[in-house]
């Protein structure tokens, strides 16, 4: 008996050793994801899922599947990489036990409590590879599952309660997903998206991942919703500014005569080439003279500090490094080199170029991205961060308050 639950083990690590999956749910109970955009940045593909979907990682891109099914219950993956997720379904308010046992039998995890009527998720750790049985039991109905992990590290096994949804029957726990390519080591940029609000994670996934989704609204004054990021400890936009109105209401002068912008000690703003056709690609410019107002960003947001700038980089990794993992990949909104772009933090920075100072010239579309920070250098300068589209690094800096630059908002 040991011997074949043995070959039995080592037959499926080979077979889902390549295949890992992603789920997302929403950290906050009873918000709900509409749907998750996934894009796979070193193939270039992408793919559509919704909250209820799984999307496996593997050879192909787009395969519908269905996982298996019982009278009460259901866990994906199975195969797992470490961690499942066991959906199970309440009739009535009433107590519940879970057991993640070993195949000796052995109780690794235990968790007992009352639980409303409904369907449930808990998430299931368990140490590392082998075959484990996930028991359920409730005063009038007991289950149990056999859980395959191939993972190969040691953690404690565990069982997290991940959430509920009311009023629904044990046939909605029919597990449904999708599949992407992925090869280790990619980075995948996920976009979930609710209602108005979005929220952009990227990672590159080592293991079977949860992840658990935020969401803050990021709305300009000119009614403009922006996706955001969490890198670190801050939220931060995810595309650059693009409003014309400060969050009073009034509006941020759009300047298109060279001579008048170099002469400005108010703020303004303008599009590259006074062309809105950049707008959504690139954002708007804005001299410092706007960014310090204090009133640029939406109500709750704030224009990025030169400490939190300096934050950004060291989290990911210092000066000479970071650029990439900041920029946008591809030629879209970067010239053909692009030189370290792999977007790995979601920040999703464009080549917005700039708008000269001393002369009111636009310049360097697609070869830099300039970005104010909300701290003077000194009264007639503006501290400042820029990338460049050959090289890695991200560059500080300071300029004249003339200049045009875009610019990002951090939440408060």
């Amino acid at each position: 008996m040991f011997l074949t639950t043995l070959i039995f083990i080592c037959l499926a690590l080979g077979i889902y050793s390549q295949n890992m999956t992603v789920s997302f749910q929403p950290k906050v109970a009873g918000l709900k994801i509409d749907s998750i955009r996934v894009s796979n940045l070193n193939k270039k593909e992408s793919i559509k899922i919704a909250e209820s979907e799984l999307l496996i990682l593997g050879s192909t891109t787009g395969g519908d599947y269905f996982n298996h099914f019982s009278e009460n219950g259901s866990i994906f993956p199975n195969p797992c990489g470490g961690n499942s997720v066991l959906y199970f379904y309440m009739p009535a308010d009433q107590e519940a036990e879970i057991m993640v046992c070993n195949i000796s039998g052995q109780v690794l995890a235990n968790k007992k409590d009352k639980f409303a009527a409904g369907n449930h998720r808990f998430k299931i750790d368990v140490p590392s590879g082998g075959l484990y049985t996930v028991i359920t039991r409730t005063s009038g109905w007991s289950g149990s599952f056999k859980l395959l992990s191939t993972g190969l590290n040691s953690q404690e096994s565990r069982i997290s309660h991940l959430g509920f949804e009311p009023g629904l029957n044990a046939k909605s726990l029919v597990v449904s997903g999708k599949s992407i390519k992925y090869s280790m080591g990619d980075v995948l940029l996920c976009t979930a998206f609710s209602g108005k609000n979005s929220t952009i994670i990227a990672d590159s996934p080592a293991a079977t991942s949860i992840y658990q989704v935020e969401f803050y609204g990021c709305t300009d004054a000119d009614n403009h919703d922006y996706p955001v990021v969490k890198i670190n400890s801050l939220w931060w936009m995810a595309k650059n500014l693009q409003t014309t109105k400060y969050s009073d209401g009034t509006a941020v002068p759009d300047v298109t005569v060279n001579t008048a912008w170099k002469a400005l000690t108010t703020g303004a703003y303008c599009w590259y080439n006074n062309e809105i056709a950049n707008k959504e690609k690139y954002g708007a410019l804005y001299n410092w003279f706007a960014v310090g107002t204090g009133k640029l960003c939406p109500v709750g947001w704030h224009v990025s500090t030169y400490d939190e700038w300096n934050g950004l980089l060291s989290f990911l990794g210092g000066q000479v490094s970071t650029g990439g993992k900041l920029k946008e990949t591809g030629s879209a909104t970067w010239s053909a080199l692009n030189t370290g772009a792999t977007n790995g933090s979601g920040f999703s920075a464009p080549g917005g170029g700039y708008r000269d100072s001393s002369n009111g010239n636009f310049a360097n579309l697609n070869n830099y991205g300039y970005y104010w920070s909300s701290v003077e250098g000194d009264s007639t300068h503006g501290r400042d961060f820029h990338l460049e589209g050959d090289n890695n690094r991200i560059y500080p800096g300071q300029s004249y308050k003339e200049g045009g630059f875009s610019v990002r908002c951090v939440r408060n």
